[in-house]
This record gives C-alpha cells, structure tokens and sequence, in this order.
C-alpha cells in the first residue's frame, strides 16, 4: 500500500518538514486502526512517500526522525471512542466488539512492513533505475537523451542530432530573450531583457493568471493514454495591446530555461539568463516548470504567409525549415520533429492566429492546428498546444474537444502599476528624477476616475509611461491615448537638433499623412490571402511617398526630390514606427498603431465618406479596432452633427445589411458595447446613454461561439459607469420575464456575476445586477417563429425566387430538426449568401427564427461571424489618394447621400 503525502508549499523552513510528515502519518494509522472505518484489510506492506525533502543528518536529521517515529506511532495507537456510533455507546457489548476489531487492526499495522521516502530518496531511486525513467520521459537525463536518439531518429547519428538540438536552444535562449521597445519609439535601440519586464496576465472570471494556468497543464502528463478525454490544449483570446506576443515568448523561454537547467556547456551569459528567469519567476509568484518540456513557437501569421506564396504544408514541415535555418549542424526535417514530439514531452505556441484574417487562408491554418493535435493524440504524444488570438473575430471555437478557452482580462489598478514600474526601471533607472516623474503621474492618472480606465493592458501602460515622459496630462480615450502617443515619439524627435529634427518641425503634415496612408495600405493588405504579414517593400514606400508629396503640392519628381529622400528615412530610420521586417520591407510592429494610422487615413475625408467607411468596416472583425480608433477620432472632435451622425450609424448599422443577415444577426449591440467599454463617449452623455441603450438590445440576440460576449463587456463597463446601472438593471429585469433567449442571456449574466462575486470583483453596482429576481407573473411567449416561416415559404410564387432562394430554405429547414449544418452546408449557405436577392429575401424570413430559437441562432451567427463578416472589404474603403472625392458617387456610388 502505497501513501503519498504531497505538499505544494515548501517554502517553510526544513526543520518543520518531519513534525508535518510524522502528522500526517500518524491521521492515516488512526484510520487504518479505525473499528467502524471503511479501510479494507490491513495491508503486508506500506511505503509512506512525501515530495518533501528531509535533511539527511544522522539521527537528528529530518528523515530519521521520521524513520524512528513510525514505530513509536505504531506502539502508541489508542482504542479512542468515536462521538458516535450506530451502536448505542453506552452498550457495552457494542464498546468490546469495537475494541475487539481495533486491537485485530493495530496488531495487523504494527506486523505490517513499512518504507519511507522522501524528495531526496526518489531522486536517488530516479537516477539509479534507468528503467523507470524509461516509461516516464520527462524524467530522462542528459544522458538518457543522447543515449536513445538512435532509436528515436532512424536516419540521423545521436550525436549529431543532440549536439543541434541542444545548440538550437542554448542560442534561442539568448537571441529570444529582449523586448525591444524601440520598434514602438520608445528607446534608443536597445534591448531590453525579457524576463524583467514580463508581466503574469490576468484571467477573466477566476483568480488564476496565465502563466499559472499553462505551468500548471504543463506539469502533468499530457498522453491521451493516461489524461483520457477532456482538453489539454488552450486558446488565450485577449484585446489589442494585452501582452499576448510577450507572454507567449515567455512561455518559450520558460520552458527553455528547465530544458537546459541540468546543463553543463553553457556560457556564463547563457548561465546567467537560467539564473535571471528564476528571479522573474520568483517575482511574478510562479513555480518555475519542472516537467520538461521542448519549446518551440510558430508565428502563424508567417506561416500564413508562407503558407499563401510557397505552400509550406503542414506546421511541422514549416517549423523544420525555421529551426534548420537557425541551426549549423545541419537540417531538421518534419518527420524527425513529429518522432520527437511522439518521444519527448513537447510544447508549441502558435502566437497571432488574429492576424490571419483571409477566410480562405484562416481556414487553411487552423485545418493544420487541428491536423497537428489529432496526429499528436493518435501517437498519444504528451503534447501541450496555446494558441493566442484576438476573442472578437474568433467564432471557429478550433476543436472543442480538444482545446479549452481562456480570456486575458484587462489589469486592475495594482497590477498596472507593478507593471509601469517594471517598464520605467528599465528604461529609465539611470535617471532617477525621469523615473520618479513618470511614477508619480502614472498613479495619479490611476486614480482620476476619468483615465484610470486607460490602464488597462499592458501596451496602453507602456504607451503611458512614453508619454508621462514629456507630459503630465492625456485624454479618457483610446484614441486620445494613442495618438497622444504617436505625438509623443514625434515630439521628442522633432525638438532634437539637426537636419531630421528640421524636417520634422517643417513637414509635420507631410510625415504624418505618409504615416496614415501607409497604415491603411498595410491594413489592406493584412486582409489579403497574399499577405497577412503586414509588409510595404521599399520601392511601393516611396510610391506612396510621391503620391503624398504630390497631394501637397510638392514636385518630388524635380523640386523636391532631396525632401523625397528626407521624408523616407524620417519614417523608416528615426520615428521607429515603421520598422524593417526579417522577410524584407517594412511594417509596423505595433499592430493598434497600424489601426490608428488607418483610422485616421479613412476620417480624413468628407463627412458623408467617414460615414460610408464605418458603416463598411462595422462588421470586419480585421477592421474592428480601426472602427473603433475612427469612431473615437469622431467623439474627440467637437462636432455635434458628426456625433450624432455616428450614433444614428449604430442605431441603423444592420438596416439594408442583407448581405450579411443584419435582421437576423445583428452586430449593432456589440459596437455599442465596444464604444462604451473604450470610453470615448463616456462624459458626454448625450450621446453615451443612446448607445446604452442599444447596447441593451444585445439581450434579445442569441449568443454565438464566445458565450460570454454579453457579460464581460457589460461588467466592464457598469464597473467604470455606474451612471449607466439603471439602464441595464431595467433591460436585465425585463429579459428576465421575457423571451427563451432573452432569459438564458439574462441567466447568463447573472451567473457570472455569481462567479465573480466569488473572487471578491463585484462592486456594489454589478452586485445589484447579480440579484435582480423576475416578477411573478406569466410569461408571454410570442408566436411561433417556424409557423410564420412555414407560412411566408408557402406564400412565395415560384416565380418571387430563383432556384437559389428554395435551396437555402431548404438549408435554414435543417435547422429545425438538427439546429446545426454540416460543415459542406455551411459553405453551401455562404455561397447561396453571394446572392443579392436570395440574401435580402432570406433574412427576412428568418430574422424571428434566429431571435426566438437559441441553437439556431447560434448556428447563424456562427456562420455568418465566421465566413460573412470576413469577406475582404479594404479596396472599397474611400480615402483621398485613391478616388476624386469631387466624383464620389461615380467611384462609390453606395455612398450615402
């Protein structure tokens, strides 16, 4: 019989570790010896085994101690009355049968064989028994590594191949290890290490944080053999700026860290970064991994990219060629990294599945995300998979069975600030009094109610410590924040001496404009199959370059061809904004700011233009943080009619949106919810409460993929706004008595609230919220909408409708009996969809369908989310370099009057 006492906190000093061994076994005796217990039969021997490692001092040491104590236990065990028996107590012939039975046990226990083991005889036992270690991989040496790569490897010596792989990761391990701050301008060049500025993100509706979460799956065994059903993979969805990129570069190194922590051939440098992530992990309040893991990250907008040009496969034939290319003994092929992977416990991170955003291409990547997890559970490969993503856009739900979801929250106000502590100290420890500057204004703008809402991930609490730099105050919005940001860095370039600063002073507008446009170009081309990876080459840079010089009335042909030259390497060399890539050109390595850029691009025209580009990009998931950055450009600029006129677009946004099912799926209550989370309309209440109140509307939809679409958002925001408490308290009561999908979203609110309440982050606000109770009364349930579909089906003519109109009834009839499509009915839907006349006429039919049935609706937006809202819409977008603004309704004839 075997009893193991396992304590997660060693942190307690050593001299207690015996008196809590000796405790506990002491419990487990007295159940054994126990007369009305359940044991069974007392064991012939037992072996008693804690992780807790002893101190091995002759007699007075930790483990004998323990050693010499168990038969002291055994000699003192005690007959002990129980409080209660079913026997009456007081009869005595109950009291001798009971101590009858005891003494037969306590006589078994103490003829009983028995062992102890402690930390350090198993590590002792490990290292002795080479076939233990055999059936448990993660528990091999160095040496049992190199010993059986020949059987692993058929086709490649061992110590080739142990020499390339132990190389590769000593390498990565310091070429992966900085942040470098200055492809946002925020520095001088120069890197900053990785494990200093990290921070552990939060997730939503629990205690744990991200690193805790993954270190935690990491440390178990992950064959399908031995963990059975259930998802061992993990998706971490999270907004713009949350840290998704760092923190996956940080699981890597983490990783790498306790792959080489038993190494011998490492440089003092590379020796010092193990001993430098042992501080990071100690200061973020995480166990550094144990189990080991090889680490290797795929950048899935890359591989998209390569994907699209030179047709890659699969992603470990894409991940064999990126680790041959970084190695000098020779190339990796796939086949050897899928033996691995059978062989050895494994972690891949596959970072930025949002920047895939083409459906075809998208489509494409996540067949071979899946491709990868169901090969590495048929080898019953011991296989950890994260993939990050943005959550808005994310409707796949990528193999249920298989992956579970985690949402990144936004920082609370002391996790903002540790963090803006970190970056500062870095950046900034050599000068003291910058340092202290930044600090101070940072827990200033914390506490003003009116900003504090800005710190909120970790990019924004970066862009703020650039900014506090140079000045004291910011506006309470994304946009103010950013393009406060963008000022920032121009700011500091432009009041430095010398010919570039000249030019800044002198051509702001010009640098600016070249800026915007290139933002918008490249946010284009991001949605294009071609190019997911965001690149502008050299030769289209300075094309655009001389379009924009031109607009200004420059001569970059003859006149002003010196300023040509001036402009492009003021963008490209000193503002730092526009960075070269690896693969060739240049991009933006912020994304939001390539967003803001283009937001700004798509503003600078005619009010009736803005208008035509938000309600186009209203429903792009890929251009969502571009609407958002634009609508706030709007409410920072004092123009009521403007104001009003975006409001109005909100309002109408699913009217006449046929194309996409706008009755039947509307997007209208989540951009409410978008523009109210931001914060750009947050103290003018004129036009905040409208969107509200729109927002409200979003308990009468049917939820898709992401069930907690409807209650993260509103948290958020009745959390920072109580003044709009009233307006969803009374929205939540009526759902309450309303519809079936109006009470499940209702319920649904109210049980994560419930869950929330749990971990202490409920104001008195979202409490009320969570206790709100349905009046007494009937409920009034509406017509059945299947009855009035059947109905208006029967009433078309044969000749109302094409053949292509009766095929998606016949689709949407599916429904009825199965409420999901099959994933060749799916795209059958999404083709019928390109059809004018069948989707106008459809959406009319089932708009009551998809309000009233919740797996149909469900279904629909699923479909529509997925496939719909992800038709490429950037070529159509207006903005001055690429149409006459004079002939709009010639080029756009969509536009709205």
């Amino acid at each position: 019989m075997f009893q193991v006492k396992h304590r997660s906190d060693l942190t307690e000093r050593r001299e207690g570790h015996a008196d809590w061994v000796l405790g506990e076994i002491r419990r487990e005796l007295r159940k054994w010896a126990a007369p009305d217990g359940s044991r069974a039969d007392i064991p012939d021997r037992f072996v008693f085994i804690t992780n807790l490692p002893l101190t091995p001092a002759p007699e007075r040491g930790g483990f004998d101690r323990v050693t010499a104590g168990v038969p002291r236990l055994l000699a003192q065990l005690r007959y002990e009355p129980p409080t209660s028996t079913k026997a009456d107590a007081s009869d005595e012939a109950s009291r001798r049968r009971a101590i009858e039975v005891f003494e037969r046990r306590a006589s078994a226990l103490k003829a009983a064989e028995w062992l102890f083991w402690d930390a350090n005889q198993i590590d002792g036992l490990i290292a002795a028994h080479a076939s233990v270690r055999a059936n448990f991989v993660a528990l091999w040496t160095a040496g049992d590594v190199l010993s059986s790569l020949r059987s692993v490897f058929d086709t490649v010596g061992p110590h080739e191949l142990g020499a390339a792989l132990t190389a590769h990761t000593r390498n990565a391990l310091i070429g992966d290890g900085f942040v470098y701050f200055d492809e946002a301008g925020a520095s001088d060049g120069a890197g900053y290490p990785l494990d200093q500025v990290i921070i552990d993100l939060p997730l939503s509706g629990e205690s744990s944080s991200l690193l805790a979460h993954v270190f935690r799956r990491a440390e178990h065994v992950l064959r399908p053999s031995i963990t059975g059903g259930g998802a061992r993979h993990i998706v971490v969805a999270g907004a713009p700026g949350n840290g998704k990129t760092t923190i996956s570069k940080f699981l890597i190194q983490a990783f790498r860290t306790a792959y080489l922590r038993d190494s011998t051939d490492l440089s003092r440098d590379q020796a010092q970064l193990l001993n430098d992530m042992e501080k990071a992990f100690e200061r973020l309040g995480v166990s550094s991994p144990s189990h080991r893991r090889w680490p290797i990250r795929i950048d899935l907008a890359r591989f998209a990219d390569d994907q699209a040009s030179v047709s890659v496969g699969t992603l470990l034939q894409w991940a064999a060629a990126e680790l041959s290319d970084r190695s000098d003994d020779g190339r990796f092929s796939a086949s050897q990294l899928k033996s691995w992977i059978r062989q050895w416990p494994t972690l891949i991170v596959l970072d930025g599945l949002d920047e895939v955003t083409e459906p075809a291409t998208r489509k494409a990547v996540i067949e071979r995300i899946v491709e990868l997890v169901n090969e590495a559970e048929a080898h019953d490969a011991d296989l950890l998979v994260v993939v990050t993503t943005r959550p808005m856009g994310y409707t796949e739900n990528i193999a249920p069975t298989q992956f579970e979801r985690v949402d990144l929250r936004n920082l609370n106000t002391r996790e903002a600030l540790s963090y803006g502590d970190s970056v500062a100290r870095v950046r900034l420890g050599k000068d003291p009094e910058r340092y202290e500057r930044v600090l101070r204004r940072l827990a200033d703008a914390s506490e003003d109610p009116q900003r504090a809402h800005l710190l909120r991930t970790p990019l924004q609490v970066l862009m703020l410590t650039i900014i506090f730099e140079g000045q004291a105050t910011l506006d309470p919005d994304r946009y103010g924040l950013y393009w406060g940001y963008y000022d920032a860095v121009f700011k500091r370039e432009r009041g430095k001496p010398g010919a570039v600063g000249q030019l800044l002073r002198e051509h702001d507008n010009l640098v600016e404009s070249l800026h915007e446009h290139v933002g918008l170009e490249l946010h284009v081309r991001s949605e294009l199959a071609d190019s997911p990876n965001a690149t502008i080459d050299p030769t289209d840079l300075k094309d655009l370059a001389w379009l924009v010089m031109g607009a200004n009335g420059f001569d970059p042909a003859r006149k002003h061809a010196h300023l040509l030259g001036q402009v492009l390497s003021a963008v490209t060399e000193r503002l730092v904004l526009l960075a070269p890539r690896p693969e060739g050109g240049f991009g933006f390595d912020v994304r939001s700011l390539q967003e803001l850029m283009a937001a700004r691009c798509l503003t600078n025209v005619s009010e009736r233009a803005t208008s035509f580009n938000l309600r186009l990009m209203a429903a792009s998931p890929h251009w969502r943080n571009t609407w958002l950055f634009a609508a706030g450009r709007v409410f920072k600029e004092p123009r009521h009619r403007a104001r009003n006129d975006l409001v109005s677009l909100i309002q109408t946004v699913d009217e006449g949106a046929a194309e996409r099912l706008g009755a039947s799926v509307p997007i209208a209550p989540w951009l409410a919810f978008d523009v109210l989370e931001d914060g750009m309309c947050r103290n003018l209440p004129r036009w905040r409460d409208p969107v509200a109140v729109i927002a409200t509307q979003s308990l009468s939809v049917p939820q898709g993929a992401d069930t907690r679409s409807i209650w993260a958002p509103l948290v958020a925001v009745v959390s920072s706004n109580e003044e709009l408490l009233p307006t969803f308290a009374k929205a939540i009561l009526n759902a309450l008595s309303g519809t079936p999908v109006q009470r499940q979203n209702a319920d649904t609110i109210r049980e994560a609230l419930f869950r929330l309440g749990a971990t202490g982050r409920l104001n008195s606000g979202t409490k009320m919220l969570r206790d709100l109770r349905a009046e007494d009364g009937p409920l009034v349930l509406p017509p059945d909408a299947w009855d009035d579909f059947e109905r208006s089906v029967a009433s078309l003519r044969r000749g109302d409708a094409d053949e292509s109109l009766y095929a998606a009834v016949e689709l949407i009839k599916i429904l009825k009996v199965r409420a999901f499509w099959t994933a060749d009915q799916r795209q059958d839907f999404v083709d019928l969809m390109a059809c004018a006349t069948v989707s106008t006429q459809l959406d009319s039919l089932i708009s009551d369908i998809a309000r009233q049935y919740i797996m149909v609706g469900k279904e629909l937006r699923d479909v529509v989310e997925g496939e719909l809202h992800r038709r490429p819409i950037g070529r159509l977008l207006v903005h001055e370099l690429s149409d006459d603004l004079g002939n709009i309704d010639e080029v756009h004839p969509d536009v709205p009057q």
